[in-house]
């Protein structure tokens, strides 16, 4: 046929309509586009054996119509082979192309939240002198608790979760302070745009934000996000937190991003500093009573 004749790429009015169609679809799964894809699937095969079910979808068609593959009574247009490669490379690079968009978005909302959110001391003390208090600690726990609670039964979330294990593990007893370094894809690509936004928060809250400066080519340019404990977080607060999370042997998969020990000093780590909690809170308030 004629159609079979056009040029393929740049120029083309049905491969564009085509592309479009696809775009629909990959971008939020419309029902029009999906009818339409899940027609070619079925009947532009060239040589297919069966004769395909008609559309009946009504917007559907129109796509079809528009994109060269049904003709005015509504059959499907027969195509070369050049011509159905042709389609299916319109297809995924239309799939491509909206993979790509997302991510510039994910990445766009990622550097929103990071600039919103990012603070020199965990934001649940405010300022790092508020650290030790006993409000500080029950915001974290309360943090953490929420997050573990939200995503401990989603496995895309493990590799996050079994990370976050093993920064605290590796904090406790150790005499410097320790950094967790993360890919950007970790918030982008592993549980959702709810995932990213939640996960931020919790670290923003929890841990002290190291600035990309810090972080060097890794930060400015290879898309690495950097936290440390607080150097005040004491080892009976980081023990507390750990319990809070799920344990190792029900989280799947290997722990996200890289620990490693920092230059710079603990000045908490016995708790010296620590606001009492609980009993001793009460048992303090009583002796001073007495």
């Amino acid at each position: 046929m004629e159609a079979d004749l056009l040029p393929v790429g740049g120029g083309d009015a049905q491969l564009d309509s085509w592309s479009a169609t696809c775009a629909r679809f990959f971008r939020g799964g419309d029902a029009d586009a999906r009818a339409a894809l899940e027609h070619f699937d079925a009947a532009c095969s060239p040589g297919g054996g069966q004769a395909p079910a008609p559309v009946t979808a009504v917007g559907a068609a129109r796509l079809l119509a528009a994109a060269g593959l049904l003709d005015l009574a509504g059959a499907p247009v027969p195509l070369s082979a050049e011509r159905y490669g042709a389609y299916v490379s319109a297809r995924n690079a239309a799939r491509s192309a909206v993979h790509l968009e997302g991510a510039r978005a994910r990445r766009e909302r990622l550097g929103q939240l990071v600039a919103e959110l990012g603070g020199a001391a965990p934001a649940a003390a405010r300022e790092a002198s508020e650290l030790p208090t006993r409000l500080a600690a029950e915001r974290m726990r309360a943090s953490l608790s929420a997050f573990g609670r939200a995503y401990g039964g989603e496995m895309m979330a493990h590799p996050f979760l079994r990370g976050l294990r093993e920064l605290l593990q590796q904090q406790l007893g150790c005499p410097s302070v320790v950094r967790w370094t993360l890919r950007e894809e970790v918030f982008m690509e592993a549980a959702g745009e709810a995932f990213m936004a939640d996960a931020l928060r919790l670290l923003m809250h929890v841990f002290c934000f190291v600035p990309r400066e810090e972080l060097g080519e890794e930060g400015t340019g290879g898309g690495c996000l950097a936290w440390e404990v607080a150097p005040d977080l004491s080892d009976a607060r980081i023990g507390r937190l750990l319990a809070l999370l799920p344990p190792e042997a029900r989280l799947e998969g290997r722990a996200t991003g890289d620990v490693s020990r920092t230059s710079r000093q603990r000045t908490n780590a016995g708790g010296e500093s620590d606001e009492a909690e609980g009993l001793a809170a009460l048992l303090r308030g009583s002796c001073a009573l007495l």
